[in-house]
This record gives structure tokens, C-alpha cells and sequence, in this order.
């Protein structure tokens, strides 16, 4: 019995992996090959045999030799270089306060650090242009009636540094927190013995020991950073300051689209995002310093003593910057009939308040349809994406069938691709393809899924490893089959990773942008188009209604699943 039971264990496995290499190809390399294909091919590349027959590399001649794109290369690396800066000094402030001083209050600063994971680029980079416009920003109306001869200009290098350091921080803090956590005390102890104060220990011992992490956090949100396209799209684009992403974007939109030539630029970010990705990992596997031993042991807490207020006042800074000012930027104009002010006592003119800009997106048939269909689409990549990250890391961390090494490379793809670039490639991938999904809402739920796989996949697996095996293999000494052991075993254990994985693909599929933008239509159009689209039309205070109903929306969810995910846990 035992023995005809095997071959069907080994199968079980097998069925699974299978199907998730053909979901996963049609996912990932599919489309990026056909955008591949179609930047050296004169033919549609989704005729790929005619296409191999006909290629043609001129569309690299030209547009590589176009001063335009090498300006718009080096925009995109200036501006992420300085703000993967700022992100990696900002997220180490806040790792070093959490994990290496006696402040109190940790809980709550936690929270303030990773705040604006849940506020959209977007968003962000729209409240600060009505915050810090150099012409009518609501700032330097301030600043000018205080007699300060001081002007903000959110327009400019400066400004994108400022709005992509401060946001993606937390990107950063998350990266250094657990390194500064398990380091080994000796040697800063030794340090203090031999009689070096405590910013010599820092500077000299310290920090070289977490260098690593550092500039590996740095690389992380450069990465992360040069395939966006809400930041430079509405800071960089109004003063004719074009980046990779805004670039690409013009040649698709262009009238006639000019596909085979915004191809060859999408091959040009998926190389740089890939530089970047390589040199992350080399950095953090080429050299290491054990900083973790088998001795249970906490790191030194620093005493902040005089400097706690200030330390204190930075945080609460950091909130007022990320969180506070920009909503009550944007709750003000949503309730103001125009967005102009001469004086501060304007800016609060009971006269100018109105309600208009909400009867306004309640009566937009367009404004009401993108909302349902994010919530729908958002919904729909949560549960197939959670599914197949779950399924996906099941397979890599908990069988040692072959392929799964080749599996975990496959969903590690979309590291190296921007958003707007899975964009560009399920545009030219599924346009012509047998089944007529694009231009419906599945099209962006499955941009979506492929774009966030590495996500879930890494958050499913985190939880995943938390299974000591003695479980599957208690159930399988007593006869249960893969799927048993799966459903029964598996299932529930991984019940709360399982959903904070699909809260995770949630968040992430409702806030995206860059996939959206070359993907949808009239009837399948998402809210973060939609407010796009608005703030392009030059409809501030519509922009504002709806930019506070996608963070309601996220905000409500977040509590709600938070509470599930917590009863599950408790059960």
C-alpha cells in the first residue's frame, strides 16, 4: 500500500509546479519577450516567427543616439541618486532611534516610520505641488507674509530629492532596522573601554560594521525609484525636465505611438534596474561582517539624555512633512471653490468654502466607475496573486522537486522591471493575443500580479519557514496525501501570513500607477488613472476629493484586515 502511495506523493507536487511555470510564463517572460522581440523586429512581434525573420536593429541606432534620451537618462539618475540618498539617511535615522537608543515611545515612532508605505507617489508628489509651487504654493504664501524672503520650488531637482527621500524612507528603515538590532555589543563595548567616546565608536566601529546594509538600502530605492512615473510626471514634467519613465511615456502616447521605439527605451530601464538589483546583491553576499553570534545578546542602547526633545521634535517633523501637510493641503482644496490665494487670511476665507468638488465626483459616472473597479480589480489580484505566491513559495521553500530553483529565479523578474514597463509589455503582449482580455479589467489585474510576485512570494515565504516540517511529514506518516497535507496542515498555519500576503498585493495593486496608465479604458479605468487624469485636466479639487477617497479606502481596509489577521492569529 505503502508502495503504490509514493508515485501518487511524487505526482502531487508535480501537478502543482507544472501549471505554475505555464502561469507563470505567460505572466512574466511572455510579454517581456514580445517587448524584446519587438525592438529589433520591423513585424508585430506577437507573430514571432515572421518576427525572428525580420530583425532589425536601426531603432537602437536612432534612439540610442538621441541627445534627448541620454538627457532624459541622466534626469533619471540625478534625481534618483539624490533621493535614494536622502531615503537611506532618513530610514537609518529612524532604525538607529528604534533599534539603538532608550527612547520611549518606540510602538509609536515605528508606525510614524513606515507611514507613507500607504500614501501613493502620487498623491504625495500632488500635495507638495500645491504645497511648495514656487508660484502659489501654500507654504510660501506663509513664508511671504511673514516677511520671509525665502521661496520653496517643488519644481526641481531639490523638490523630487525631497518628496522621493522623505516617502521611500521607509523602504530604507525596514532594510536597517534588523541589522542594527542583532548586532553583537563586544566590540562597541571594547570601543568604550579602551576609552573612545561614543561618536568615535559610532564613526569608527559601528557604522563600518553596517555599511553593507547601508549601501545596500541605498541601491534598493534606486531601484525602486527609477521605474517610477507619478514623481517625475507631476514635479519634473511642468518645468520640461523629463526623466526615463515621462520619456517612455511620451513615445507611447504620441500621436502616431511610436511602440517599437518606446521598446528600445524599456530595454534601456530594465538594464539600468537590473544594474542596480546586480549590484545590491553584490554587495550584500560579496563580504560579510558577522555582526550575529550564538551568544544571546542585546545591543548597547544609546542614553539620548539632553538630545531626546530633539530627537523627538525630528519625528514629529518627519510626520508633519509626510502625512500631516500634505493631507490638510489636500482636504483644504477639496473644499475650496478656487485654487488661488493672495494672503493667508484667503487661504481661510469661510467664503470661498464649497462642497462642490464632492457633488462633482458623486455625479461622475467615470470618477464612481474607477473607484468600484479598483476595489474590484484590487480585490481580484489579491486573491489570484496570494493564491499563486502561496502555491509558488510553498513549492521553493517545502519540496525538493526540480525546477524550483528555476521557479524562484522566474518570480524574481519583475525586480528588475518598472511598472510602467510591464505596462509597455502587456500593451504589445495581449492586444493581439487568441483570448480578448485587453482593454477589460483582467488585463490590469494580471499586470498587476505580475508586477507584485516578488512580493508575495517573499512575504508568503517568511511565513512559510515558520513551519517546522515535523508537521507535513507527522500527516504524511498517517496517510495524508500532498493535497491533504496542503489543505488541512499547511493552510491554516499559514493562515495570517496567507492574508496579510493578500492585504500586501491589495495595497500595492490600488496605489499603482505605472501599470495602469498604457492599460486601461473607458470602462475598465482605475482610480489612480482617474486621479491622474483629473490632476492633467487641471481639476485640483476633484484630484483632492478622490485622492483622499483612495487613501480612506486603503486606510479602512488596512484596519479591517488588520483586526482578521489578528483573530486568525489568536486562533
Amino acid at each position: 500500500m505503502t508502495e503504490r502511495a509514493a508515485p501518487r506523493r511524487r505526482l502531487g507536487p508535480l501537478l502543482v509546479v507544472a501549471p505554475l511555470f505555464a502561469v507563470l510564463f505567460f505572466l512574466i517572460p511572455y510579454p517581456i519577450g514580445i517587448l524584446l522581440l519587438g525592438s529589433v523586429s520591423r513585424v508585430e512581434p506577437t507573430r514571432i516567427g515572421e518576427a525572428l525573420r525580420h530583425l532589425d536593429f536601426s531603432y537602437y541606432a536612432e534612439m540610442y543616439s538621441s541627445p534627448a534620451l541620454y538627457q532624459a537618462t541622466l534626469n533619471s539618475v540625478i534625481g534618483c541618486v539624490g533621493g535614494a540618498l536622502l531615503a537611506m539617511l532618513t530610514g537609518l535615522f529612524f532604525a538607529w532611534v528604534v533599534a539603538r537608543t532608550d527612547i520611549k515611545g518606540k510602538g509609536a515612532i515605528e508606525i510614524i516610520a513606515i507611514m507613507p508605505l500607504f500614501i501613493s507617489p502620487l498623491i504625495a508628489s500632488m500635495a507638495w505641488s500645491i504645497l511648495a509651487s514656487d508660484r502659489a504654493g501654500i507654504l510660501n504664501i506663509f513664508f511671504k507674509d511673514l516677511g520671509w524672503d525665502f521661496r520653496l520650488n517643488i519644481y526641481s531637482f531639490t523638490g523630487i530629492w525631497f518628496v522621493l527621500g522623505v516617502y521611500y524612507a521607509p523602504y530604507a528603515y525596514l532594510f536597517l532596522t534588523p541589522a542594527l538590532r542583532r548586532m553583537d555589543p563586544v566590540l562597541e563595548e571594547a570601543s568604550t573601554i579602551s576609552g573612545a567616546s561614543t561618536w568615535q565608536t559610532v564613526r569608527r566601529v559601528t557604522f563600518p560594521l553596517i555599511i553593507h546594509p547601508i549601501l545596500s538600502a541605498a541601491l534598493l530605492v534606486f531601484v525602486i525609484t527609477l521605474g517610477l512615473f507619478a514623481v517625475p510626471a507631476t514635479l519634473a514634467v511642468p518645468v520640461n525636465l523629463h526623466f526615463l519613465t515621462t520619456y517612455l511615456f511620451n513615445l507611447v502616447t504620441g500621436n502616431p505611438p511610436a511602440y517599437e521605439k518606446a521598446a528600445t527605451v524599456s530595454v534601456l530601464l530594465i538594464a539600468l534596474t537590473f544594474l542596480g538589483v546586480f549590484l545590491q546583491r553584490q554587495i550584500i553576499g560579496k563580504r560579510s561582517f558577522v555582526t550575529v553570534t550564538g551568544k544571546s545578546t542585546q545591543p548597547r542602547l544609546l542614553k539620548l539624555r539632553r538630545w531626546r526633545p530633539v530627537v523627538l521634535a525630528l519625528v514629529l517633523l518627519y510626520l508633519c512633512l509626510t502625512v500631516v501637510l500634505p493631507y490638510l493641503a489636500l482636504v483644504l482644496v477639496s473644499v475650496r471653490r478656487f485654487m488661488f490665494f493672495t494672503s493667508v487670511a484667503s487661504i481661510f476665507d469661510a467664503n470661498m468654502l464649497t462642497t462642490q468638488h464632492f457633488q462633482f465626483v458623486w455625479s461622475h459616472a467615470q470618477a464612481i466607475r474607477s473607484i468600484g473597479n479598483s476595489l474590484y480589480m484590487g480585490a481580484a489580484a489579491a486573491l489570484a496573486g496570494s493564491l499563486l505566491c502561496f502555491l509558488t513559495s510553498y513549492c521553493i521553500h517545502r519540496t525538493e522537486l526540480p525546477g524550483r530553483k528555476s521557479l524562484d529565479y522566474l518570480t524574481m523578474i519583475p525586480i528588475a522591471v518598472p511598472g510602467l514597463v510591464i505596462g509597455v509589455a502587456y500593451l504589445w503582449a495581449w492586444i493581439s493575443f487568441p483570448v480578448p482580455i485587453y482593454g477589460t479589467i483582467w488585463v490590469l489585474a494580471l499586470a498587476y500580479v505580475a508586477r507584485f510576485v516578488p512580493d508575495g512570494v517573499r512575504a508568503a515565504g517568511v511565513n512559510l519557514l515558520q513551519v517546522h516540517k515535523e508537521l507535513e511529514e507527522s500527516s504524511r506518516i498517517h496517510g495524508g496525501s500532498f493535497w491533504q497535507t496542503l489543505w488541512r496542515v499547511m493552510v491554516p498555519l499559514a493562515r495570517p501570513g496567507l492574508l496579510s500576503s493578500m492585504l500586501l498585493l491589495f495595497i500595492l495593486s490600488v496605489r499603482e500607477l505605472g501599470s495602469s496608465i498604457f492599460l486601461y479604458t473607458t470602462e475598465s479605468i482605475v482610480l489612480s488613472v482617474q486621479i491622474y487624469n483629473q490632476w492633467e485636466s487641471g481639476e485640483l479639487g476633484a484630484t483632492a476629493v478622490l485622492s483622499l477617497v483612495q487613501t480612506l479606502l486603503l486606510v479602512g481596509v488596512v484596519v479591517l484586515a488588520r483586526k482578521y489577521v489578528m483573530r486568525a492569529e489568536a486562533a
